[in-house]
């Protein structure tokens, strides 16, 4: 059986709310599981596990600093930790409060061991690829004269404005004018439609 230690720091109990519902996450799926406070975790017993899970709160966008601590002290077994899963969940008083910059802080620490593919980087990646979809599509709709037959175009680009409609109000949540979850806002069926459409263009340009 897989053995999971969870560190956490937690000032106010929040942070401490979200490593109990982590940690009763991973039991579900048949995990062992070792639940910690920081201070009364001592760096080397991230030896002894099979994946790390760090939680913190967000301090001005950083981890704070009894996590960093134990981090720096990680330096004593350099390399040992090659292979192992991290993951990591940080808490803040509003939407933007710098969670996603702690939790990338966290997962591409510059230290001694450095980082294995978590969820956090799978989610870059994907946004990546996004990214090249939208751009291709965009290149191909602004092309004088557009290689894309008519109904294929209107459909394009109704697709790429709906995912900018939606940006927008991202970015109003952010600063308190919305109150949308995004993460239930239809963001996977969007990016479905993008590489979708992405992948009619690419053919339809290929039959040229």
């Amino acid at each position: 059986m897989a053995k999971v230690l969870i560190i956490y720091s937690s000032q106010t109990g929040n942070t401490e709310k979200m490593s109990e519902m982590v940690e009763k996450g991973l039991k579900s799926a048949g995990v062992d599981v070792v639940r910690k406070k920081t201070g009364d975790t001592d760096a080397s017993e991230l030896l002894d596990y099979d994946g790390i899970v760090i939680g913190t709160p967000c301090y001005y966008g950083l981890m704070s600093a009894d996590i960093k601590k134990i981090l720096d002290e990680s330096v004593g077994f350099h390399g040992k930790l090659e292979g192992k899963v991290g993951a990591a969940f940080c808490s803040s008083a509003n939407v933007g409060g710098g969670n996603k910059g702690c939790t990338t802080n966290q997962l591409f620490y510059p230290g001694p061991n450095g980082a294995v593919p978590t969820l956090r980087y799978q989610l870059i990646r994907e946004n990546i690829l996004e990214c090249e979809a939208r751009i291709f599509l965009e290149k191909l709709l602004v092309a004088k004269p557009c290689p894309l037959p008519p109904a294929l175009a209107a459909k394009c680009q109704e697709i790429l404005d709906e995912r900018t409609r939606w940006h927008r109000v991202g970015f109003n949540q952010a600063t308190g004018d919305v109150n949308i979850s995004w993460a239930y806002s239809g963001w996977a069926e969007r990016a479905g439609k993008l590489f979708a459409a992405a992948g009619e263009a690419a053919r339809a340009v290929a039959k040229k």
